[in-house]
């Protein structure tokens, strides 16, 4: 079985540092695919690269979507992150280690987050 590793997706990132930053956390962990959905921040942008400090790689490859529907066309599982409580028919997870368990090995997958401000909208989770 050929394990695909997690692209991280980023819906309207706000500040291009952070972009640089989640690049880092990226690389420590060994994901390789990132993916901006309608950054605030025209891009590519420095910010992002000087952040990023040796992980240039990742920012370097990173790919831009102007729609949410756009970024996750080729991807056959999704998991979405929220901080807040929805009252939403979908289902959800806490357990994490048991979420990452149950991630399909050999499918595209991303995990998703929302702007730093305010994270995904309910309509970002439909």
């Amino acid at each position: 079985v050929t394990v695909i590793s997690p692209s991280i997706i980023l819906v309207k990132p706000q500040l291009p540092e952070n972009i640089g930053l989640v690049a880092r956390a990226m690389d420590n962990c060994g994901l390789k695919n990132l993916i901006l959905v309608s950054p605030r921040e025209k891009w590519p942008n420095n910010l992002s690269l000087q952040s990023s400090a040796n992980s240039r790689k990742i920012i370097l490859k990173t790919k831009v979507f102007e729609t949410l529907n756009e970024a996750l066309s080729s991807f056959n599982f999704v998991v979405a992150t929220s901080n807040r409580k929805r009252f939403l028919n979908k289902p959800f997870q806490n357990d994490f280690t048991k979420l990452f368990d149950e991630f399909p090995k050999n499918k595209k997958t991303g995990i998703l987050f929302g702007p730093e401000n305010s994270g995904l909208s309910n309509q970002d989770l439909m």
